[in-house]
């Protein structure tokens, strides 16, 4: 009660249940026991507290957790915590926690966590912090105000996995010592004042996942990676806004997990390394601000999953690679300010992804291509101050941009600019053929042919929509049936009686007429015939007149849906989504108390019954199939993100919703529902549901945040997970409970993924397994950005299958 007694508001009224006269505490908002009723946590996160921390929390001998996170907590931090021996995890990160670090904290003996990021702390990080931490597994002081160097005792938690000293004031260089740190997956020390050499050691470790320490003053040049263990798990490094100088690494092609790579706004002056091509799950490389001479190479446009290629303000030269068309998933492509020649080649134009083009501040000639007018994401286009000639191209996407992305080209014309185009504004010989006679010369100038050839396009294309309406009103038409039905049994068809409700069907198979459903909705929802439950309701099984099977789902909440009107504007979507891997919708049914969904169903249970739910005597799932269901489900998440406009999302899917037929093909179901899910708070929360936890994006639980296809993504490599290691997404022990996505990162990173897989499988191929690992990995990356799309993920895997 001590520590009750300084805090000063409470705006959500945790300390209600606070009681002075209770012996047994272990029932108060926030207070965990053990078995034997002695406190064995404090947790109050993001409750808004006010006041001070009491240093009488050191009279809890036996807390193992305490948490005051996002909270409005001020003054110091108690000294006297260190004397709570029994402490593993102390968290008072995101309050207004001022003064300095208590170097006393470094006494307790077991502390694996401790979190003391965004708050106004200052002074110098104590030696003492790290002077007994084998135990120490976590620590991040990021977010306040500290100086001085980084702590040389670092070095001697040999336990460290995740280091965040970022947005502080530290200064002096990176002890050489941090790489004894050989379990490190994560080295956070961006936006400080830190200096000198980096230590080859530190930057090749081996177990290194994510090195940040762009926004410093380093210097000085990166070394080659020395033997062969360096940088084995690398995937994020950010060294930009620095002063590095000389070569950038060739070797850096054999950190093979390496997804993004930033040096931009350094002094690096090389040509950039060929082998950086050989990078297969490279997504971004910035190089932009920097000395970087020779040309673009070929062998970068093998890195076939890059996103993101920024080049811009540097010394290139020579001409723009054509195979850059090999690059089908960039975004950005960023190569202004250089001293690049020769033309923009037509094949720019099949980099249909491609958000971001800057090919300004060059020596580039000839005429823009007008392919690019196929660029239909095209946000930003630059190829201003060049040597561009003939006519600015008026097709498609290219109609958007204003002068600013075209001036400095002397011998270009058309609109957005002011010179217009005639025979002779651009030098060279003459485009067009001259007719002689009767005293005049006849020039058609590039602007007037492509009119031409405009016209004829557009005359050719009515004739075809012409022809195609004449075919198109000539073909009997196919109309969703609807009827009326009764969801109890009435006496007759007109019977004032009962709740009426619309059914509607879009399969033909399935009668439609009101002789054929006397039975109201009794047909549809058997409770003898639940076949499962899932967060939008419980699944029945129904066999209608002439024998088709249909899966009904009556849905328990309609979420964000309040009206009849908008249910049929997202059932109206959804009716056309049709693909070999997706579940087919048959129709539904609406009235005010019921609401059905009716799907086509498959016989074969769901993927998460066949790993997790065996029969007794029934054999696992063989490599060979696990891998057909995974790209099956590949496909068809792709086509729902891909192919289907407007895009349609899941935000919920896991193995219970890929259905399986009786070939083992995968069917993707609940998709495009999640305006009918209950509100993320709920969904996290409901035992129903303590499933789906394991399958969800970090980002979910954001407020205010907006999703994206990259969630999908996220719980489509959760899925690939299972497949390959044939473990739950949690799996809950006595103690902790174990998540998929930490556990096998971990043993890939310490080269133990092998022993994760299913061994329950009789025989498989490593090489085709370990790589179906690492797209799960790939897909379950904490940052959305860095996952790869669907389309990727399928393009790769397919690659597997060849």
């Amino acid at each position: 009660m001590a520590f009750r007694m300084q805090i000063t508001q409470d705006p959500t009224g945790i300390f209600t249940s606070w009681n002075a006269a209770d012996e047994d505490p272990c029932g108060w908002t926030g207070v965990f026991c053990d078995d034997d009723n002695r406190v064995k946590k404090l947790l109050i996160h993001g409750a808004g507290l006010a006041g001070t921390i009491s240093p009488a929390l050191s009279g809890l001998p036996f807390l193992r957790t305490l948490s005051l996170s996002n909270n409005l907590l001020k003054g110091s931090i108690p000294s006297q915590l260190s004397h709570i021996s029994s402490l593993w995890k102390l968290n008072l990160s995101s309050n207004e926690l001022a003064g300095t670090i208590p170097a006393s904290i470094g006494k307790i003996p077991g502390l694996r966590m401790l979190d003391l990021s965004s708050n106004l702390l200052t002074g110098a990080i104590p030696p003492q912090l790290f002077g007994n931490c084998s135990k120490l597994r976590f620590v991040s002081l990021s977010g306040n105000a500290l100086a001085g160097s980084l702590p040389v005792a670092l070095g001697s938690c040999g336990s460290l996995k995740f280091v965040d000293f970022s947005s502080n004031r530290l200064t002096g260089s990176v002890p050489a010592e941090i790489a004894f740190l050989d379990e490190l997956l994560l080295l956070l020390i961006q936006e400080n004042s830190l200096s000198g050499d980096f230590p080859s050691e530190v930057l090749y470790l081996p177990s290194l996942d994510i090195l940040n320490g762009s926004k410093n003053a380093f210097s000085g040049g990166l070394p080659d990676r020395q033997g062969d263990d360096g940088c084995r798990s690398l995937e994020v490094l950010d060294l930009s806004y620095n002063s590095f100088e000389g070569p950038i690494p060739s070797n850096f092609g054999e950190c093979q997990e390496l997804s993004l790579i930033n040096l931009s706004h350094n002094r690096f002056s090389s040509p950039i390394p060929d082998a950086i091509g050989k990078l297969a799950f490279l997504v971004s490389l910035d190089l932009s601000s920097n000395a970087m001479h020779g040309s673009i190479p070929q062998a970068l446009t093998q890195a076939r999953f890059l996103i993101e290629l920024k080049l811009s303000s540097n010394d290139l030269s020579g001409t723009i690679p054509r195979s850059l068309n090999n690059l089908t998933f960039l975004k950005t492509l960023l190569l202004g300010h250089n001293m690049l020649q020769g033309s923009i080649p037509a094949e720019v134009g099949r980099l249909t992804h491609l958000e971001r083009l800057d090919l300004s501040f060059n020596n580039i000639t000839g005429s823009i291509p007008i392919q690019l007018g196929d660029l239909s994401h095209l946000v930003l286009f630059n190829v201003s101050y060049n040597n561009l000639t003939g006519f600015i191209p008026r097709r498609g996407v290219l109609q958007r941009f204003d002068r600013s992305s075209y001036i400095g080209n002397t011998f270009l014309c058309g609109p957005p600019l002011s010179l217009r185009c005639t025979p002779m504004v651009w030098p060279g010989p003459a485009l067009s053929p001259t007719l002689e006679g009767g005293g005049k010369t006849h020039v058609l100038t590039p602007y007037t042919i492509a009119a031409i050839v405009a016209a004829i396009l557009v005359a050719l294309g009515v004739f075809i929509v012409v022809i195609l309406n004449i075919k198109v009103l000539t073909r009997p038409k196919k109309t969703p049936a609807e009827v009326l039905v009764y969801e109890s049994t009435p006496p007759s068809p007109d019977s004032s009686t009962g709740v009426i409700g619309k059914l509607v069907l879009f399969n033909p198979n399935i009668p439609s007429k009101y002789e054929n459903w006397q039975e109201g909705t009794k047909a549809l929802v058997d409770k003898d015939c639940v076949i499962g439950y899932g967060p939008l309701g419980t699944v029945y099984k129904a066999v209608v007149d002439g024998g088709v099977a249909l899966a009904v789902k009556k849905l328990s909440s309609l979420g964000q849906i309040t009206s009849q009107e908008a249910f049929e504007r997202e059932i109206a979507i959804l009716k056309n989504v049709k693909h070999r891997n997706v579940v087919t919708l048959e129709g539904y049914y609406w009235s005010p108390p019921t609401k059905l969904l009716l799907t086509e169903y498959l016989p074969n249970d769901s993927l998460f019954h066949h790993l997790h739910q065996r029969m007794e005597g029934q054999l696992p799932l063989p490599w060979w199939r696990r891998f057909k269901i995974a790209l099956g489900a590949a496909r068809g998440l792709a086509y729902l993100h891909h192919d289907c406009r407007p895009q349609v999302l899941l935000f919920n899917l896991k193995s219970t919703n890929i259905l399986l037929d009786d070939e083992f093909e995968p069917h993707i179901s609940d998709y495009g529902l999640r305006r009918l899910l209950p509100k993320l708070d709920t969904y996290m929360t409901d035992r129903k549901l303590e499933l789906a936890v394991g399958y969800v994006a970090p980002e979910m639980a954001v407020q205010n945040l907006r999703l994206t296809d990259k969630c999908d993504v996220y719980s489509f490599g959760v899925v690939l997970l299972e497949l390959v290691t044939g473990r739950r997404p949690v799996q809950n022990l006595e103690t902790d409970a174990v998540v998929l996505c930490e556990y096998a990162k971990a043993a890939f990173e310490q080269g133990r993924g092998l022993q994760c897989l299913d061994h329950e499988m009789s025989s498989f191929p490593e090489a085709e397994i370990m790589q179906v690992f690492r797209i799960g990995l790939l897909c379950t990356a904490q940052d959305p950005s860095r996952r790869p799309s669907m389309a990727a993920v399928v393009q790769m895997m397919e690659m597997l299958s060849m």
